[in-house]
This record gives C-alpha cells, sequence and structure tokens, in this order.
C-alpha cells in the first residue's frame, strides 16, 4: 500500500503536468506500468510515438515531425519532464529479457524510481488523476493500448517493405538457417520497437481481452491485407525464433493458431 503522504505527494505531481502534456504524461506512464519487459529508452521513444490514435504511417514521416528526436540525453529529459521526475533510467545487464541488437545485453532501460509509484497508478486511482478523468482505469485498457501500439509500429511502411523484400526475394528461412536469421535482424534493428512489438504483441492482446476488452476490432486489423501486419509479425518472429535457436512458425501459420497459444 501507498502511504498516506506519498499518495499525496505523487498527487500533487500530476496535479501540476499541464493541460498539454497531460495525455503525452498518461500514456508514457502506462507504456512504462504495462510493458511485459523493462523498455529501452530508445523503444519507449518510439512506443510513445506510435502510440497516438493517429499514428505515424513510417519512421520517415515521424522523424520528419516536430515531435522526434533521436537524441537518447534530450529523450531522457522529457520523459522526467512529463513524469514530474518519477521515471529513472538504469544501465545493467537484463539476461532474463530479450532485446533488439545483441540480445541480453546492457541497455539503458527506463523504470519508475521507487515501486510504491506502480503501486500509486495501478490501486489508487494514479491513472485517473493523471487524466484528470472520472471514468475508471482498467488493467485491460493498458494492455489494450500496448497491443493497439505494436500493431501501430509493425504497420509502418518501412516494416511493411522489408517483408514485401523477403517475399519478393523469396528470403524466407528455413528451421536451421541461423545465419539467415541473424542478417535479416540488422536488416531492422533501426526500428527500436520492432523486436519488443514481435515478441509481446499477442501476450498484450491476451491481458486486454482477459481484462474486458474486447479484441475482435484485431483480428479485422491483422486480416485486413494479406501483406499486412499479421504477415509482418509472423516472418519477423520467424527470425527471431531461429536466430534464438528455436523452431520457426513458417509462412502457412494462422491468426487462428496464435491466438489459441495465447489463450
Amino acid at each position: 500500500a501507498v502511504p498516506e503522504e506519498l499518495h499525496q505527494i505523487f498527487t500533487g505531481y500530476f496535479k501540476t503536468v499541464s493541460a498539454g502534456d497531460r495525455l503525452e504524461t498518461l500514456k508514457l506512464m502506462e507504456l512504462v506500468l504495462f510493458a511485459q519487459r523493462p523498455l529501452t529508452v530508445m523503444e519507449l521513444n518510439c512506443a510513445l510515438a506510435f502510440s497516438a490514435e493517429l499514428p505515424h504511417k513510417s519512421h520517415r514521416s515521424w522523424q520528419h515531425s516536430d515531435d522526434f528526436s533521436d537524441s537518447e540525453r534530450q529523450i531522457e529529459r522529457r520523459f522526467r519532464t512529463l513524469s514530474k521526475g518519477l521515471l529513472g533510467f538504469k544501465d545493467g545487464i537484463f539476461g532474463k529479457y530479450r532485446f533488439g541488437e545483441g540480445d541480453a545485453s546492457t541497455r539503458c532501460v527506463v523504470q519508475f524510481i521507487h515501486e510504491s509509484i506502480r503501486d500509486f497508478l495501478l490501486h489508487h486511482n494514479g491513472l485517473q488523476i493523471i487524466g484528470s478523468t472520472s471514468s475508471q482505469h482498467s488493467l485491460g485498457k493498458g494492455q489494450d493500448l500496448m497491443a493497439r501500439t505494436c500493431i501501430n509500429y509493425l504497420s509502418i511502411e518501412e516494416l511493411q517493405s522489408v517483408y514485401r523484400e523477403v517475399v519478393s526475394t523469396n528470403e524466407l528461412l528455413l528451421e536451421d538457417d541461423r545465419e539467415a536469421a541473424v542478417l535479416a535482424k540488422e536488416k531492422i534493428q533501426q526500428y527500436h520497437f520492432w523486436n519488443y512489438a514481435v515478441r509481446w504483441l499477442f501476450a498484450h492482446v491476451s491481458e486486454a481481452e482477459a481484462g474486458g476488452i474486447d479484441q475482435r476490432y484485431l483480428a479485422r486489423v491483422l486480416h485486413s491485407d494479406s501483406n499486412g501486419p499479421f504477415q509482418v509479425w509472423r516472418c519477423f518472429y520467424d527470425w527471431l525464433m531461429v536466430a534464438d535457436y528455436k523452431k520457426a512458425q513458417g509462412p502457412e501459420t494462422m491468426l487462428l493458431h496464435i491466438a489459441s497459444e495465447h489463450g
């Protein structure tokens, strides 16, 4: 439980968030709160940008927008400002997690400066206070935000283009072709959130559904195009599995198969 004095301090901090920053602060805290593993600074920067209701269609359009920065130090300052200093940054080896470049290596990850903040947000109406709303925030809504963000990112034009190139050149992987999988991953390492989106999309879908948020709309989105987000996900997931010495799903894998695996 959060002590009353800390509850008052956190409430005071978040009530000073400007109207212009309120939505971004809310989404930032939700992304940190509901992520399946700690996000790196650059992953969180991508996730925040592509959590929008009307996200950018491509990385290129985001890079040309006013809110883009690729300076890690500048991004950290922005996160500190939005979170009222309640987010911190830690370098360390997180071997149990799988990151992008050189999996399981040293990364600067974003986390709450104290676990009482997580408790405040989840169990003491912290998210409602940030959002300045009377509507109840549920765990399902947070998981749904994460699922939508993953889908938005896998839908960017650059990742779609890589997938089309793979299909056109018939570079779909054999189960034991680890070298090809590693090389394939290198093609897209500049897109920082791709690894997380691929590994954790369906975990968030499952938890959102369990939290009472209907996920049937995602089936429509994923099936909207034969070269759409699901095929991109399946192809990239196979790269990750083969690179990790695991079995690929294969091009015959269907959305129904994945849904049944995740409940």
